[in-house]
Protein backbone atom coordinates (compact mmCIF):
# COMPACT_ATOMS: atom_id res chain seq x y z
CA UNK A 1 0.00 0.00 0.00
CA UNK A 2 2.62 2.52 0.86
CA UNK A 3 4.59 1.42 -2.04
CA UNK A 4 1.06 2.08 -4.13
CA UNK A 5 1.05 5.73 -2.57
CA UNK A 6 5.06 6.20 -3.02
CA UNK A 7 4.32 5.45 -6.99
CA UNK A 8 1.58 7.93 -7.35
CA UNK A 9 2.70 10.50 -5.34
CA UNK A 10 5.82 10.31 -7.45
CA UNK A 11 3.93 10.44 -10.63
CA UNK A 12 2.02 13.10 -9.58
CA UNK A 13 4.92 14.88 -8.40
CA UNK A 14 6.59 14.41 -12.12
CA UNK A 15 3.51 15.56 -13.73
CA UNK A 16 3.07 18.54 -11.15
CA UNK A 17 6.88 19.50 -12.37
CA UNK A 18 6.18 19.40 -15.91
CA UNK A 19 2.87 21.99 -15.42
CA UNK A 20 3.97 23.85 -13.07
CA UNK A 21 7.56 24.21 -15.37
CA UNK A 22 4.82 24.57 -18.17
CA UNK A 23 2.92 27.28 -16.63
CA UNK A 24 6.39 29.04 -15.23
CA UNK A 25 7.45 29.27 -19.36
CA UNK A 26 4.18 30.64 -20.11
CA UNK A 27 3.91 33.39 -17.93
CA UNK A 28 7.03 34.30 -18.60
CA UNK A 29 6.12 34.61 -22.20
CA UNK A 30 3.26 36.46 -21.18
CA UNK A 31 4.95 38.97 -18.99
CA UNK A 32 7.81 39.74 -21.39
CA UNK A 33 4.94 40.38 -24.23
CA UNK A 34 3.21 42.38 -21.59
CA UNK A 35 6.38 44.33 -20.76
CA UNK A 36 6.99 45.15 -24.33
CA UNK A 37 3.34 46.16 -25.21
CA UNK A 38 3.83 48.95 -22.43
CA UNK A 39 7.21 50.13 -23.44
CA UNK A 40 5.78 50.49 -26.52
CA UNK A 41 2.89 52.20 -25.54
CA UNK A 42 5.54 54.26 -23.43
CA UNK A 43 7.79 55.44 -25.80
CA UNK A 44 4.70 56.23 -28.04
CA UNK A 45 3.08 58.51 -25.07
CA UNK A 46 6.83 60.25 -24.41
CA UNK A 47 7.60 60.68 -28.23
CA UNK A 48 3.78 62.90 -28.82
CA UNK A 49 4.49 64.62 -25.73
CA UNK A 50 8.01 65.59 -27.19
CA UNK A 51 6.59 66.74 -30.31
CA UNK A 52 3.84 69.02 -28.44
CA UNK A 53 6.62 70.73 -26.36
CA UNK A 54 8.53 71.28 -29.53
CA UNK A 55 5.51 72.66 -31.08
CA UNK A 56 5.15 75.32 -28.53
CA UNK A 57 8.31 75.91 -27.64
CA UNK A 58 8.64 76.59 -31.74
CA UNK A 59 5.43 79.18 -31.33
CA UNK A 60 6.82 80.84 -27.97
CA UNK A 61 10.31 81.21 -30.07
CA UNK A 62 8.63 82.87 -32.56
CA UNK A 63 6.04 84.95 -30.62
CA UNK A 64 9.48 86.50 -28.81
CA UNK A 65 11.03 87.16 -31.96
CA UNK A 66 7.86 89.46 -33.51
CA UNK A 67 7.69 91.33 -29.78
CA UNK A 68 11.78 92.08 -29.96
CA UNK A 69 11.65 92.82 -33.71
CA UNK A 70 8.53 95.19 -32.78
CA UNK A 71 10.56 97.07 -29.48
CA UNK A 72 13.71 97.26 -31.83
CA UNK A 73 11.27 99.44 -33.98
CA UNK A 74 10.59 102.01 -31.50
CA UNK A 75 14.33 102.52 -31.02
CA UNK A 76 14.32 103.82 -34.44
CA UNK A 77 12.07 106.63 -34.05
CA UNK A 78 14.83 109.27 -34.41
CA UNK A 79 15.73 108.02 -38.12
CA UNK A 80 11.84 108.35 -39.02
CA UNK A 81 11.26 111.47 -37.61
CA UNK A 82 13.38 114.50 -37.53
CA UNK A 83 11.67 116.32 -34.78
CA UNK A 84 12.57 113.30 -32.32
CA UNK A 85 15.88 113.29 -33.38
CA UNK A 86 16.15 117.24 -32.30
CA UNK A 87 14.70 116.72 -29.08
CA UNK A 88 17.24 114.17 -28.59
CA UNK A 89 20.25 116.23 -29.80
CA UNK A 90 19.52 118.65 -27.41
CA UNK A 91 22.53 119.66 -25.25
CA UNK A 92 21.13 122.45 -22.96
CA UNK A 93 19.04 122.37 -20.17
CA UNK A 94 15.33 122.88 -21.31
CA UNK A 95 13.03 125.17 -19.85
CA UNK A 96 9.83 123.82 -18.31
CA UNK A 97 7.32 124.91 -21.27
CA UNK A 98 9.88 123.08 -23.56
CA UNK A 99 10.62 120.59 -21.54
CA UNK A 100 6.74 119.56 -21.25
CA UNK A 101 6.44 119.86 -25.52
CA UNK A 102 9.18 117.23 -26.05
CA UNK A 103 8.09 115.04 -23.60
CA UNK A 104 5.25 115.24 -25.13
CA UNK A 105 6.00 114.83 -28.74
CA UNK A 106 8.57 111.87 -27.12
CA UNK A 107 5.31 109.98 -25.53
CA UNK A 108 2.73 110.51 -28.57
CA UNK A 109 5.61 109.15 -31.00
CA UNK A 110 6.26 106.11 -28.85
CA UNK A 111 2.70 105.42 -27.61
CA UNK A 112 1.61 105.60 -31.78
CA UNK A 113 4.24 103.36 -32.69
CA UNK A 114 3.61 100.53 -29.76
CA UNK A 115 -0.32 100.85 -31.23
CA UNK A 116 0.52 99.81 -34.43
CA UNK A 117 1.77 96.37 -32.97
CA UNK A 118 -0.85 95.10 -30.74
CA UNK A 119 1.87 92.76 -29.37
CA UNK A 120 3.62 95.28 -27.09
Amino acid sequence: MIKKFKEFYSKIMIENKFFIKLLIVTLSIELAVVCLINYKIFKNTEDRYINIVNQRNEQLDNNLDNLIEDIDRVSFLHIMDKEIDDILNKDYKQNSYEYILDKRTIDNAIFHSLRLNPNI
